[in-house]
């Protein structure tokens, strides 16, 4: 599934792009046939327009109404097309009304057939207004321009001029190889880029996935094993249909116990939910005394810990205030309190401590521990660094879970340190003051 996503995301890129690429080229390309075609244009014409100018001037003899002077003979010369040594390439002919060759102007000597060829093209394509057309010729491509004037002698005369076209077409070749090799160069680059950056953004939803399979995969299984106990105990009462309600108290109480877990398991993922969605779960932040609600958690777990034969220090700084919930701060203090007392051995040691520093509350729990916990996993739902001792200790691997979200929540954050022979949790949350 995750592959296809990939895919339709790499196929849409690469499409859009090779779209705007191929765009882009063609543009560059069609300026430059314009350019080209532009500059032959002006060269066919510039001849014509110096012979008009010439002719009107009277610079010609009578008798040779086309053959220019020196001063006609190539074409007028200025800051434009000073560096212009390809304007002598231009060839000039004067036809008479047959078509046949009066005058000719050219850099160097062409064939007969050269001729013919041109002069047929161009007068299959006369249409009797001046015609401006390419020709493929024996030596080429050229670019001509025919027009028709009077003589002296009110005679229709042809002026052909032409210009070779063989630089410019070689010009555009280049640059369409060049372009085409750019462009597939580019589209190649494109591709890695965009499936480097399309495998990037498919991981977190491919992540967010698997997390919620293995959240409901674990939900399920949690929730299984309440449920068989209930199902289990409900056939022993049902076996014992004769049976008072006093004499089978325990097995009601089994039920009872199951469906209190159910319900704080379900309490649990609830919140959890909410908190993935950014739900509001009826949270109100106000200042309260952090200091106030470590102590109050301190005092109702003595108990437990004392029961467990733990060694337990405390270091509370008073007047460590911060805006939040007292009951989610209080959950909180339990939480991390409450998972140093189950994963901590008989006789060991756990500390607690909550001070200001760089303008937050720290709170730190300590407690003694032989092997390192994984701190990239830890505050991961329904995980569980030792499964069997998880399970007798009673948990469903949701506390830490809950109090990194509970930190969220206060605009805090919570970490794990594993120190030589113990872990170390530090929650930290703004200071209001």
């Amino acid at each position: 599934m995750f592959k296809k996503l990939r895919n339709k995301f790499l196929i849409l890129n690469m499409t859009l792009i090779s779209v705007l690429l191929i765009s882009a080229f063609a543009l560059v390309l069609a300026v430059s046939v314009r350019n080209a075609d532009r500059e032959l244009e002006n060269m066919v014409r510039r001849n014509i327009f110096a012979e008009d100018e010439g002719r009107m001037r009277g610079d010609r003899d009578p008798g040779l109404s086309f053959k220019p002077r020196g001063d006609i003979a190539e074409p007028p010369r200025d800051s434009e097309n000073e560096s212009r040594p390809d304007m002598i390439e231009n060839v000039s002919l004067r036809l008479d009304s047959d078509w046949n060759i009066l005058e000719k102007r050219s850099p160097i000597e062409y064939s007969d057939s050269f001729y013919t060829q041109v002069i047929s093209g161009a007068k299959e394509k006369y249409s009797g207004e001046p015609t401006t057309r390419y020709i493929k010729t024996e030596n080429g491509y050229y670019k001509y321009m025919l027009s028709a004037y009077q003589n002296e002698l009110g005679e229709t005369n042809y002026f052909l001029n032409l210009a070779g076209a063989e630089a410019q077409i070689s010009m555009l070749k280049n640059l369409t190889l060049t372009l085409s090799a750019v462009l597939l160069a580019a589209l190649m680059l494109v591709f890695f880029i965009s499936l480097f950056f399309a495998n990037r953004a498919i991981r977190p939803i491919k992540e967010a996935w698997d997390k919620q399979n293995r959240f409901i995969a674990d939900a399920s299984h949690e929730l299984k094993t309440p449920l068989t106990t209930i199902n289990t105990n409900a056939d022993v009462l049902l076996a014992h249909g004769d049976s008072t309600i006093n004499s089978e108290k325990k097995w009601l109480m089994y039920i009872k116990d199951e469906a209190a877990r159910m319900a704080e398991l379900t309490r649990d993922l609830l919140y959890l939910a909410r908190m993935d969605c950014g739900a509001d779960d009826g949270t109100e932040l106000t200042e309260i005394s952090f200091s106030q609600a470590v102590e109050s958690v301190i005092l109702t777990y003595e108990a437990v810990i004392y029961e467990k034969n733990l060694s337990f220090t405390d270091e509370v700084e008073d007047d460590v205030y911060i805006l939040g919930d007292e009951s989610r701060i209080k959950q909180l203090v339990l939480i991390l309190l409450d998972n140093a007392v189950k994963y901590t051995e008989t006789g060991e040691e756990i500390s607690l401590s909550l001070k200001k520093t760089e303008g937050k509350a720290r709170l730190t729990v300590r407690n003694s521990c032989d092997n390192p916990l994984d701190d990239e996993k830890i505050f991961d739902r329904f995980y569980r660094e030792d499964e069997s001792r998880a399970r007798s200790a009673g948990g469903y691997g949701l506390g830490l879970a809950i109090a990194k979200s509970i930190t969220e929540l206060h605009k805090g954050s919570i970490k794990l340190a594993n120190l030589p022979g113990a872990a170390e949790f530090t929650a930290e949350i703004p200071l209001s003051r």
